[in-house]
């Protein structure tokens, strides 16, 4: 089946695009691989899964057969969480499709099957197809030039570098982008794996949120989710958050401290947004179309009264804190040790963002 056009975005054209790249790589070959839980139980040092490698990790430090595997994962990065320039090009959830190749294939055979799929399955033609590649890993293009546009040196060297969190494991690869209504897009990377120099396999991989993005011609991926709001930062904290509070009712196993001070960090942030821009009112997370995430509706009806119950404290917390307004601005221009008089007040602010509730306060908020 060839996904010609997308005229409506639901779970189901999702999980379409999923089968269409899991049965065209099986069909050559490789094997499935389970995605991991959105909490990984994997790899610990991290939060949330936030690659296609994080279930592959296991896979490609052992020996295996040829071709490799294919997966389908979705991902989590708290990219956006604590920053103030929000990017709405990539979501904080989002998922991916990838393969992961036996070494011992040939480049230019992997290189074949991929730009096939993206051809004939995505149906994205020759002439929209961008390479973005380094003096480093031009190897890795091949004869790509002689049918598709290579631009070199565009970005820094980081850009084509890969990091995987083992010791002794690097990634160098190259950018594909699709030319999207004259403006480029990315759409996956084709990555060389090596550990002490020694290569031990090839990654493949896309984001569906990105595909789609191309194909309906979004300017960005936040689009995709949540539509043409302004209030991009909100939403995407309340994305990840149900996603989350999904991931942790199906999982059944003890969860990291990593990922326990990661989720305190979500409920805070979240909490603040609401405040800052809803003004403590939650009824706004019913209105977010949850199916998308594939998020069920009575996982966000049991978040809710959790969040409300933050946002009361929080608005109690800052009724104390408004007759130390004073105080607390000294605070903020002394940032010295003997500013911290009031040890009630003092500990709150050391758990808060102290300048963030002196905003909420100058903004008048709960009053």
């Amino acid at each position: 089946m060839v996904l010609k056009n997308i005229n409506t975005i639901n779970i189901g054209n999702i999980k379409e695009i999923a089968d269409e790249f899991l049965n065209y790589f099986i069909a050559k070959g490789y094997v499935l691989c389970a995605p991991e839980p959105i909490i990984p139980t994997i790899d610990k040092t991290i939060a949330f899964t936030n690659a296609t490698i994080v279930p592959l990790k296991p896979l490609f430090t052992k020996p295996y057969n040829q071709p490799g595997f294919v997966v389908y994962q979705p991902c989590v990065r708290l990219w956006n969480i604590t920053n103030n320039d929000f990017e709405g090009s990539f979501t904080s959830f989002f998922r991916m499709l990838s393969i992961l190749v036996h070494p011992s294939v040939k480049t230019d055979e992997i290189l074949k099957e991929i730009f096939e799929y993206i051809e004939n399955v995505l149906n994205i033609s020759a002439d929209k197809i961008i390479i973005h590649s380094n003096s480093l890993t031009n190897d890795l293009v091949g004869d790509l030039y002689k049918k598709y546009k290579v631009i070199q040196d565009k970005f820094n060297d980081k850009f084509y570098k890969w990091s995987y969190g083992i010791n002794g494991v690097t990634g160098r690869g190259v950018t594909i982008f699709v030319d999207s209504n004259g403006k480029s897009r990315e759409l996956g990377n084709f990555v060389q794996i090596s550990k002490d120099n020694k290569i031990i396999g090839y990654e493949f991989g896309l984001g569906i949120e990105s595909y789609i993005g191309i194909k309906k011609g979004y300017q960005n991926n936040f689009d995709i989710l949540f539509g043409k709001n302004i209030n991009k930062k909100l939403l995407d904290i309340t994305c990840i958050r149900g996603v989350i509070e999904h991931a942790l009712k199906k999982n059944s196993k003890k969860i990291s401290g990593t990922t326990k001070s990661s989720i305190r960090k979500v409920n805070s942030e979240l909490v603040y947004a609401i405040c800052n821009f809803q003004n403590g009112d939650c009824s706004y997370i019913k209105n977010i179309n949850w199916s998308l995430m594939d998020v069920e509706i009575e996982t966000i009806d049991s978040l809710i009264p959790f969040l409300e119950e933050k946002i009361r404290k929080v608005k109690i917390d800052i009724k104390l804190l408004i007759d130390y307004k004073i105080y607390i601005n000294r605070m903020i221009k002394l940032g010295k040790s003997e500013a911290w008089g009031n040890k009630k007040i003092a500990n709150y602010i050391r758990k808060n963002n102290y300048q963030r509730v002196v905003g909420l306060i100058n903004k008048n908020i709960f009053l």
